[in-house]
Order: structure tokens, then C-alpha cells, then sequence
């Protein structure tokens, strides 16, 4: 995807509150978890959620890093703080039920 599609599918999605989770970095495991490979360690610095709108992209040498807007999980109209992530530290998901709209049975 080129960053002109990616800024489009941003000004496409500009109401729209993604998921998303940080994932965990080797450099911040410990080095016992590196040398055993724990496998049953999770994959992400914490299992919840932060519910955000992406309200932009910024392009630097080391890749794209968003700017988000996180709202408060139970109320999805209180912003509760911004946000500044790589995009290649985050997973980034997308569901029906968080945009009032009906998810498919």
C-alpha cells in the first residue's frame, strides 16, 4: 500500500474507532524470556483494547507513525487522551459494533 492509498483509506475512515493492541518488542523482553522463547508469553504489551480514531498519518524515515485520538472504552464519545504509534508496532482492527453499526450474524 503507497502512502497515497493509505492517506485515502485515512480520510475515508476519519469517523471511524479502530482497535488496536501495542505489540511487545524483543527489546523489551527479558533476556530469560528470549533464551527459553517462552511461548505461552503474550504477544502484546497489554490484552486490552484502546479504542481510537486515527486523525492522522505522519511519514518519517524509520515508517508511518499515527497520530491517534483514544476514547474512553465505555463511553466512545469522551476522548480520553492522544496517541503517537508506529504503525509497525500495532495491530489495528476494525468492528461493526463500535461504529453503531449491526455486525453480521
Amino acid at each position: 500500500m503507497t502512502m497515497k492509498n493509505f492517506t485515502d483509506f485515512i480520510e475515508e475512515n476519519k469517523d471511524t474507532i479502530f482497535r488496536y493492541l501495542v505489540l511487545n518488542k524483543f527489546s523489551i523482553w527479558t533476556p530469560e524470556q528470549q533464551e527459553k522463547k517462552y511461548c505461552d508469553e503474550s504477544i502484546y504489551i497489554d490484552n486490552h483494547y484502546e479504542f481510537a480514531k486515527i486523525t492522522d498519518v505522519i511519514e518519517t524515515p524509520k515508517g508511518l507513525i499515527l497520530e491517534l485520538d483514544i476514547y474512553d472504552p465505555d463511553d466512545r464519545e469522551r476522548l480520553h487522551r492522544k496517541d503517537y504509534r508506529p504503525i509497525s508496532d500495532i495491530t489495528l482492527e476494525r468492528f461493526d459494533i463500535d461504529n453503531n453499526e449491526e455486525e453480521d450474524e
